[in-house]
């Protein structure tokens, strides 16, 4: 390891940033598991999709394009 007056090395660094970001978005995790409105929308979804309830993302867009909302 090549000392150049830094603190911390490169790979350090990026090591750092993906350690943050993987407990960000641990952290969003428990926010979503700890909220009884979310588990139960997720349960509604997963639902609509096991009844094939589903709309694909073209007929979607062009929903969206009809009201003015796209």
């Amino acid at each position: 390891m090549k000392i150049d007056g830094t603190l911390i090395s490169k790979e350090d660094r990026k090591l750092i940033g993906a350690t943050k970001k993987l407990m960000d978005e641990l952290i969003e995790t428990l926010d979503v598991a700890s909220s009884p409105e979310e588990l139960e929308a997720i349960r509604e979804s997963l639902e609509q999709i096991r009844e094939g309830r589903v709309t694909s993302w073209d007929v979607y867009k062009r929903d969206l394009k009809a009201k003015g909302k796209l």
